[in-house]
């Protein structure tokens, strides 16, 4: 700051006057901070290592007054939001919307010099929410913060912490599959209003059963992915992050395509107003060779392991996250085929 000043003093003669109200604006800020140093000292407690959905712990600041002090009443506030940065050139923009916030009171004090209080509360993670998870470009955080405003010239105390929320919940599991949480998945407005032309399950195998799943319908393809054990819904298989999962592939042709085979490729598509990302399960593979043919379908097993910390399948305003098997049908010196089946990947019931 001080060499700024000098270098503005030395380029024009009539800058002493612009200097003046910097002067100002400096000394009003180290004069408020010396007032709050020999006013008041905080600790903030450290964020927990880890929590999981429907977890709750106590989380704030331990106040010592250094002389006669009012507080008024503080606020702790739990807050999840999206966040999305687009990066274009030497710019960067931040995009958040938030996707749930509840604050917690604490009444107002009358502190003596040499006094200690401290502002705790418990803190509740809601058991139906989204849990952390974090791209270059898409995430989704949890933070608490304290707010206590303060008497006089003193500046108001601020404390702001970053939680690690966990793909899990304290929920009994499906009776088809223990680890996906139905109350979530049945509770969690995040799989409303999802778009696509996506049909509720209804094809029949090989053998003849009835098989549950989603099938999409492409210009001369139909491809469905089908449940063998499990749950399934209508936005496709239901799979708990952390867990693996056997399902079912089905492919067929209404009229000959001629093609190389079929190509596979698992994992989430993170988008919205970034970059698009991609989580990898299963990198792009061939699982059929050869032409399509009406009336035989191909069936291929595929097998899905979902990391831990996920992310859960979810759809906000700047940020989504698909989990999709999808299929290509490589055609030679032509346009590909392209089917995207969805999954639904949940928090693990614990």
């Amino acid at each position: 700051m001080v060499v700024v000043l000098v270098l503005v003093v030395q380029a024009r003669p009539g800058a002493p006057f612009l200097l003046l109200p910097l002067l100002g604006i400096l000394g009003f800020f180290v004069a408020r901070a010396w007032v709050t140093a020999n006013t008041y000292s905080v600790e903030a407690d450290a964020a927990p290592a880890e929590l999981a959905l429907g977890d709750a712990f106590p989380w704030g600041v331990r106040l010592t007054a250094k002389r006669d002090l009012t507080l008024a009443t503080a606020t702790v506030t739990l807050r999840c939001q999206e966040h999305v940065v687009v990066r274009s050139g030497k710019s960067t923009a931040h995009y958040r919307k938030t996707v749930f916030e509840h604050p917690y009171r604490v009444a107002a004090q009358r502190l003596q010099a040499g006094q200690e209080c401290l502002v705790r509360p418990q803190i509740q993670v809601p058991p139906n929410a989204v849990p952390s998870c974090g791209g270059h470009s898409h995430r989704i955080e949890w933070t608490v913060e304290v707010t206590i405003p303060t008497e006089g010239f003193s500046a108001n105390v601020r404390r702001k912490a970053t939680l690690n929320i966990a793909a899990k919940v304290a929920e009994e599991g499906a009776p088809d599959d223990r680890h996906v949480p139905l109350k979530w998945l049945s509770s969690a407005p995040i799989l409303s209003g999802r778009a696509g032309g996506i049909t509720p399950g209804g094809v029949v195998g090989a053998s003849g059963e009835k098989l549950r799943g989603v099938t999409v319908i492409g210009e001369d393809v139909t491809a469905s992915l089908q449940v063998i054990e499990g749950v399934a819904s209508d936005h496709g298989p239901v799979v708990a992050a952390g867990t693996t999962r056997e399902l079912r592939l089905i492919v067929e042709a209404q009229e000959p395509v001629h093609c190389r085979g079929l190509r596979v490729w698992i994992g989430c598509r993170l988008s919205g107003r970034g970059v698009t990302e991609r989580i990898e399960l299963f990198r792009e593979e061939a699982v059929w060779s050869g032409d399509l043919a009406p009336m035989q379908p191909v069936e291929t097993p595929i097998r899905l392991v979902v990391p831990r910390s996920g992310p859960v399948t979810y759809i906000g305003e700047h940020l989504r996250c698909d989990w999709l098997v999808r299929v290509r049908v490589d055609v030679p010196i032509w346009r590909d085929r392209v089917l995207e089946l969805p999954f639904v990947v949940t928090p693990q019931a614990t």
